[in-house]
């Protein structure tokens, strides 16, 4: 990104760094950086250098096989996670169907407990099952990124659940 910061249209604007950096401690936080101010030199050089960028990653994806697989599986990830969410609430489609912030508010926090709830659950299943089949040493490293905790498969929004107290927990059955 430094190389950005000295190209001669930053320069022509600013005069260079420290100019840049007056012009971000004169003015009060955030403003420099709001779309509405689009006419401010600190958004406009902003701007300037997200474009490069995003250009120098578009470049690096295009030219890498590693850097397209690396992306593909944070777009999974994040794909299993809205899904999830979805299961969770799947009362409402997946959706805040309120306009009150505080109860929006509420809802994501729930939401995000429970998933943190069904990670940690998950992620106790996962390696009990690998401990028990003896899996861990047959594991390559492609194996080990797909792992993910993030899996509701075995999740039943619509089902009925006994609650036996008695008799032993499901993670010491795994």
């Amino acid at each position: 990104m430094g190389f950005a910061l000295r190209t001669p249209r930053f320069v022509r604007t600013f005069g260079g760094l420290p100019a840049f950096a007056t012009t971000c401690r004169r003015d009060p936080p955030g403003f420099c950086c709001s779309p509405y101010n689009v006419t401010n030199p600190t958004y406009k050089a902003l701007v300037e250098v997200g474009k490069a960028e995003k250009t120098i990653f578009l470049g690096d994806y295009l030219a890498s096989r590693e850097t397209q697989y690396q992306v593909n599986d944070g777009l999974q990830v994040v794909e299993n996670g809205n899904a999830t969410s979805e299961v969770i609430c799947y009362g409402r489609r997946g959706e805040l169907a309120t306009n009150s912030r505080e109860q929006q508010e509420i809802t994501l926090l729930s939401l995000q407990l429970l998933q943190n709830c069904l990670m940690l659950v998950n992620t106790i299943l996962v390696e009990r099952t690998l401990e028990k089949h003896g899996l861990w040493g047959r594991l390559n490293r492609e194996d080990l990124r797909a792992l993910t905790p993030l899996f509701h498969t075995h999740i039943h929004p619509y089902g009925m659940f006994e609650l036996d107290l008695e008799s032993p927990s499901f993670l010491m059955v795994a």
